[in-house]
């Protein structure tokens, strides 16, 4: 049937709009639903990406900051519930893993979106690069200064590696790697030098800022800008 496919393309203005829906359920789902989309259409889906993508972005960013609080939270409840281990020590620890894990939930499922875009469509991608590379980069989705390596190595996920926020980082290590191999380095170099100062001062006293104080200096910045426009220049 030649039009079979325009009801599943005429489903994404839904899903998009369940990405703002309060029930982190639903946004889950609709970060599914555009995944589905892009994967079951492929190029027939470009047309949805404008609307789509910076949504999905969006949502999964603002996801990442909620994770990373609801991390600090779980944790600093899970300290308390050790010491004192009373019902309102329990009560807390409960909720606070139950935010951790809804936040992770929501970036499971934007990061599976994601990673769809790459697998599909990812000469389309350019567009989005920016706000694709600040949730890769979120203190959430990356290992902490002095780790090991292990890309989701928190006290917290440690205990627990079938949770929604260790699964999100490893997707969000995955897709790292998936990006720099996929995106030309002619389109990544220049996002990626402007996602610098932004994870410098995004990674605190536990990030990058830690590692390379010297890095937030104007060397730095013409370190980079200077192989932008080498790049460039080889380019043209």
């Amino acid at each position: 049937v030649a039009n079979a496919h325009k009801p599943i393309i005429d489903a994404a203005p839904a899903a998009v709009e369940s990405l703002a829906c309060s029930s982190r359920a639903v946004v889950a789902a609709g970060a599914g639903c555009v995944a589905a989309i892009i994967k079951s259409q492929g190029v027939r889906s470009v047309g949805i990406l404008p609307a789509a993508v910076p949504k999905l972005l969006e949502t999964a960013n603002a996801a990442a900051v909620s994770l990373a609080d609801a991390k600090t939270a779980a944790a600093k409840a899970a300290a308390e519930l050790a010491e004192t281990e009373d019902e309102a020590a329990a009560a807390a620890a409960k909720a606070a893993a139950g935010a951790r894990d809804d936040e992770g939930a929501v970036l499971v499922a934007s990061l599976k979106a994601v990673d769809t875009l790459m697998e599909t469509l990812a000469q389309f991608v350019s567009p989005y690069l920016p706000d694709m590379l600040r949730l890769l980069l979120s203190p959430a989705l990356v290992p902490p200064i002095g780790g090991d390596g292990d890309e989701t190595e928190t006290p917290e996920d440690a205990l627990d590696k079938e949770s929604s926020a260790f699964q999100a980082a490893q997707s969000a290590a995955a897709l790292r790697t998936i990006v720099a191999k996929r995106v030309p380095h002619r389109l990544l170099l220049k996002p990626l030098a402007e996602a610098y100062d932004s994870c410098l001062a995004s990674g605190g006293a536990g990030g990058a800022a830690a590692a390379s104080p010297g890095a937030r200096g104007g060397g730095a910045r013409d370190a980079r800008g200077g192989a932008v426009r080498s790049e460039e220049r080889r380019v043209g």
